[in-house]
C-alpha cells in the first residue's frame, strides 16, 4: 500500500503541473505521531506531520498549497501560514480534521501538498489521511473510556489509544469506563462497562495487539453475546490473560430482576468470548439469587497458564440474610469447567460470618503455581479482619495464612487487603499483600503491607503502624490500593501505591523494595516526586494500580491513579501515571508520563479523569486504562478512603463496581469495600455525580 501512495503522490504532482526536481522532492512529509482514522460526528480531531526541507539550501516563503476537504491548518504553532526552513530543518504541520477524508480521492487538489515560494515546486506525502466519521456523536455530558499505551517504556511517547474520538462500544451513549487491563506478549485485553441503547449498562471487552495498539471491541451490546437472560447493569471488574487464554470476571442483572456472577472466557486472545459462569450455569451450589446490586461479583481473576486460571469474589449463599460468602473458583482446562474450591459450603476460615475476596495472583505455572488471594472477613460477628489464603498447587487446595489469629499491631475493628501479588518460584517466591486497618481506640486508618519471602508460608508486616511510615508520618486516612512484584528471591522488586494523611494534608504514596523486601523506600510521598500543581487540600490524590515487569536494573514499573489540580478556585481531577524503566537500579529514576504538566497525552476534550488499571509486560511496554469526562458540573473533591455505594448504605461492607463509587471526605467510620483487582490492580468505577 505504501508503494501505491508513493506513485499517487508523484503522479499527482505531475498532474498539478509542478516541478519535483527529477523526483528529488523538495520536502519530506511524514506523520508526527499516529494519524487519526475516526472523527466524531460534529466534532474534530487533530493530525500532525513533520515537514523537512530536503534541499541543500534554505527555503523561505513555503506554504501549504492544498489540503483534503474537511481539513484545515492550525497555524497557532508549528509551521505557519508561510514558513521558512533551513536545509535539513523541520517544522510540525498541525491540521484539524472535521469530517471524512479519503486517501483514494481522485482529485489531486484533495491531497496534502507543501510548496516552495514559487507555488510550483511541491511535495506530497506517502502517508495520506484516511478518516471516517463515527456515527455516534460525543455526548455533551458523558464519561468515556480512557486508555494510553507505550510500546517502549523509557521514552515519553505515550499514545492515546481509546477516547471519545476513537472506536467506541456499539450504541455508546455515556458512562464508559475501563476497570482493568491485562497484557501478555501476544496482546492486551481491557474490561469494563458502558451505557448503551435504552440507557442500559453493558459489559465491554476490548482487544489490542502486543504493546497495546490497534484496539477494537470484541464484546459489547452487539458484538459477541451478552450472558444468559441479560437485562442491565453488566460490568467486568477484572481481566487476565496467559498466552491465548483470557478470563474476564464480573456480574450482571438478569431478566428475573436478580444479579448473577459472570465469567467470560476466550481461547484466542480475546477475539471471541463465551460464558462459563452465568445465570443457570457454573454458579456455586448454594448460590441464592438476590435483587441487590451488591449481592454478588467476581472481583479478580488470574491465569498461571493457558489451562490453569482462578477467579475470586463474593456471593449470597448459605450464610443467609444479606451476608456474603467468599468464593474461589478454579479451572484446569482453560475455562471450560470451573470448580469452587472455597464457597459457603466448604473451605471457609474458622469463625467466618461473611466476607469478600478482592484480589488473586499467581507466580509459576499450572499445578506448581504459588497463588495468594486477599480480602477481609467478619470474625464471629465482631471485627473485620484482613484475610489472606495460599495455594501451592495452582489453586486446588487453600490454607489461610492471615486471619484473626495474626493481625497487624494494635488492630482495632477493621482491616482489609485490597491487592496481592507474587513473583518467583515455589518455596522461594516473594508475595505481597496491600491494604489498610484501623488502630484500636483511635479509628485512625493506617496503611498495611504484608510480605512473604518463602512462597507464602510465613508472613511479616513491613508496613504497619509506626513501621516504615512515609515522610511526615501518618495521622490516619492511609491505605495501599495496588501492589505488584517482579523478579526473584533477593532481587525481587515490589511496589505498592496508595494514599496517606498527615496532621495537615493528604499525599499520594508509592513504596518500593528492590531486594526482596529487606528494605523499603518511598519513591512518592510528601518529600518525593509529587505531581505538578497538586492541590494538597483536596484529599484527592492516590495511586490505584501498580504493575512491574522485568528484573533488576532493567525492570519497568508503572503506577496509575489520579490527583486534584486547583484551577480558578475549582478542583479538577487529573490522571497521573509515574513510570520507572530502571526500577531495580541502585538509584532508580521515576518520572511522570501523564500528569497536569503533560496533558498533551490526554484527550482533546478532556476535563477530568483517572487511571484505574495499569499493566506492564515483556519488559518493554505498559498500558493504562480508566475513564474521563468531557464536561464540568461541579468541583471534584473526592477521597478514596471512605467508600459508599449510591443507595446510601454507607457502612455496609458490600460493593458492586457498576454502581460507581462516591468518594467522600474521611470520617472515623470505615466502610470496607471489595476492590476487584488482578496483580496489584484495584478496579473502581468513577462516579462523577
Amino acid at each position: 500500500m505504501r508503494t501505491k501512495y508513493k506513485l499517487l503522490t508523484l503522479a499527482t504532482t505531475l498532474l498539478l503541473g509542478v516541478s519535483v526536481n527529477s523526483f528529488a522532492l523538495p520536502f519530506i512529509i511524514v506523520p508526527d505521531g499516529t494519524l487519526p482514522t475516526i472523527v466524531p460526528q460534529g466534532g474534530t480531531v487533530d493530525a500532525a506531520y513533520t515537514v523537512t526541507n530536503n534541499t541543500t539550501v534554505t527555503r523561505t516563503g513555503n506554504v501549504v498549497e492544498y489540503l483534503p476537504p474537511n481539513v484545515t491548518q492550525n497555524t497557532s504553532s508549528g509551521c505557519g501560514a508561510i514558513f521558512n526552513l533551513a536545509s535539513g530543518a523541520s517544522c510540525v504541520l498541525n491540521l484539524v480534521v472535521s469530517g471524512p477524508v479519503s486517501s483514494n480521492d481522485p482529485d489531486p487538489h484533495h491531497h496534502l501538498f507543501v510548496c516552495m515560494s514559487d507555488h510550483t515546486t511541491c511535495a506530497g506525502t506517502n502517508y495520506p489521511l484516511n478518516v471516517t466519521v463515527n456515527p455516534t456523536p460525543p455526548a455533551p455530558d458523558a464519561e468515556y473510556p480512557l486508555l494510553s499505551g507505550n510500546a517502549i517504556v523509557g521514552t515519553d511517547d505515550w499514545i492515546l489509544e481509546l477516547d471519545s474520538t476513537s472506536v467506541l462500544p456499539t450504541s455508546f451513549s455515556a458512562a464508559g469506563v475501563i476497570n482493568s487491563v491485562s497484557c501478555s506478549n501476544l496482546g492486551c485485553i481491557a474490561g469494563g462497562s458502558y451505557t448503551g441503547s435504552g440507557s442500559l449498562t453493558y459489559p465491554s471487552l476490548a482487544v489490542g495487539t502486543a504493546g497495546g495498539k490497534n484496539w477494537s471491541y470484541s464484546l459489547d451490546e452487539v458484538k459477541g453475546t451478552m450472558p444468559f437472560d441479560f437485562l442491565n447493569k453488566g460490568v467486568f471488574n477484572d481481566v487476565n490473560c496467559s498466552g491465548d487464554t483470557c478470563v474476564a470476571g464480573g456480574s450482571y442483572e438478569s431478566t428475573d430482576g436478580n444479579f448473577y456472577p459472570m465469567l467470560a472466557v476466550s481461547s484466542n486472545g480475546g477475539v471471541n468470548w463465551s460464558y462459563s459462569v452465568e445465570r443457570g450455569t457454573g454458579t456455586p451450589s448454594d448460590f441464592v439469587p438476590n435483587n441487590s446490586v451488591e449481592s454478588v461479583a467476581f472481583t479478580s481473576v488470574t491465569c498461571s497458564s493457558t489451562s490453569y486460571c482462578i477467579a475470586v469474589g463474593y456471593y449470597q449463599g448459605s450464610t443467609g440474610g444479606d451476608k456474603q460468602d467468599i468464593m474461589i473458583a478454579t479451572t484446569t482446562n482453560g475455562g471450560t469447567n470451573w470448580t469452587y474450591e472455597v464457597s459457603g459450603v466448604s473451605g471457609l476460615p474458622p469463625g467466618f460470618q461473611f466476607g469478600v475476596l478482592n484480589s488473586v495472583a499467581c507466580t509459576g505455572s499450572g499445578v506448581t503455581a504459588v497463588c495468594v488471594t486477599g480480602g477481609y472477613y467478619n470474625f464471629a460477628g465482631e471485627q473485620f479482619f484482613p484475610l489472606l489464603a495460599l495455594s501451592t498447587d495452582g489453586g486446588t487446595i487453600w490454607t489461610y495464612q492471615i486471619t484473626e489469629a495474626n493481625p497487624p499491631v494494635n488492630m482495632g475493628t477493621s482491616g482489609i487487603f485490597n491487592s496481592v501479588s507474587c513473583s518467583g518460584a515455589t518455596t522461594s517466591a516473594v508475595c505481597a499483600a496491600a491494604g489498610f486497618y484501623d488502630v484500636a481506640g483511635t479509628f485512625a486508618q493506617y496503611s498495611l503491607l504484608a510480605l512473604s519471602t518463602n512462597g507464602g508460608t510465613v508472613w511479616t508486616y513491613p508496613v504497619e503502624q509506626n513501621v516504615n511510615p512515609p515522610s511526615g508520618g501518618i495521622a490516619g486516612n492511609a491505605q495501599f490500593i495496588g501492589v505488584s512484584c517482579t523478579g526473584s528471591t533477593t532481587t525481587t522488586i515490589c511496589a505498592a501505591g496508595g494514599q496517606y494523611g498527615t496532621s495537615t494534608t493528604s499525599y499520594p504514596m508509592l513504596i518500593v523494595t528492590t531486594n526482596g523486601g529487606s528494605t523499603w523506600g518511598y519513591q512518592v510521598d510528601a518529600a518525593h516526586n509529587l505531581p505538578t500543581s497538586i492541590d494538597l487540600a483536596s484529599f484527592g490524590a492516590f495511586f490505584e494500580s501498580v504493575s512491574c515487569t522485568g528484573t533488576t536494573s532493567t525492570a519497568i514499573c508503572a503506577a496509575g491513579g489520579r490527583y486534584d489540580v486547583s484551577i480558578d478556585a475549582n478542583d479538577y481531577q487529573y490522571p497521573m501515571l509515574i513510570v520507572s524503566s530502571n526500577a531495580g537500579a541502585a538509584s532508580p529514576v521515576w518520572a511522570y508520563a501523564v500528569e497536569f504538566a503533560t496533558n498533551d497525552t490526554l484527550p482533546s476534550d478532556f476535563v477530568a479523569g483517572a487511571y484505574n488499571s495499569v499493566s506492564c509486560t515483556g519488559g518493554t511496554s505498559c498500558v493504562a486504562g480508566g475513564a474521563y469526562q468531557n464536561f464540568v458540573t461541579h468541583s471534584l473533591e473526592y477521597s478514596p478512603l471512605e467508600v459508599s455505594v449510591k443507595d446510601g448504605n454507607t457502612n455496609d461492607p458490600k460493593y458492586f463496581a457498576s454502581l460507581g463509587i462516591d468518594f467522600t471526605m474521611p470520617t472515623a467510620s470505615l466502610s470496607l469495600s471489595p476492590l476487584g483487582s488482578s496483580e496489584g490492580e484495584a478496579s473502581r468505577v468513577i462516579d462523577w455525580l
